[in-house]
């Protein structure tokens, strides 16, 4: 396997909930940048960067996250990466959110422990690198 290398997200991200399968607000499609809809029995949930994220958004609100993913397409036969990632972030007290696309690992931690993050990741063996370096 290649070395994996996690490439931190410029800005800052909110995730939002609604009632369950409650209507797409029409503001979401043009939420810039990563995004992302998850729905269940329980719930309609959106992540967005803050700037997407109407002031006056009628729902529960939980900002301030800050965004790394793994570079690269995963192969769904690999074994551990999230596992990895998220031990080495528990190891030292970090709540992470954890979200898989169909290529790729993202995990948002709070802003006030990015440094620790990527302090805690690079001491497993991680690169972790700025956006587009």
């Amino acid at each position: 396997m290649d070395e994996l290398v996690l490439e931190n997200v410029p800005g800052r991200f909110a995730i939002l909930r609604l009632p369950a399968r409650t209507a797409l607000p029409g503001w979401f499609e043009s939420v810039p940048g990563f995004s992302m809809v998850v729905r269940s029995d329980t719930e309609t949930a959106l992540l967005v960067t803050e700037e997407g994220a109407p002031a006056d958004f009628e729902g529960d609100r939980e900002g301030g996250w800050c965004g790394l993913f793994v570079r690269g397409t995963l192969d769904f036969g690999l074994v551990g990466i999230l596992a990895g990632l998220s031990g080495a972030l528990a190891a030292e007290g970090i709540a992470l959110l954890a979200v898989s696309t169909f290529d790729t690992d993202w995990l948002f931690v709070k802003a006030e422990q990015l440094e620790r993050a990527r302090r805690a990741l690079l001491g497993r063996g991680w690169s972790v690198v700025d956006a587009g370096s």
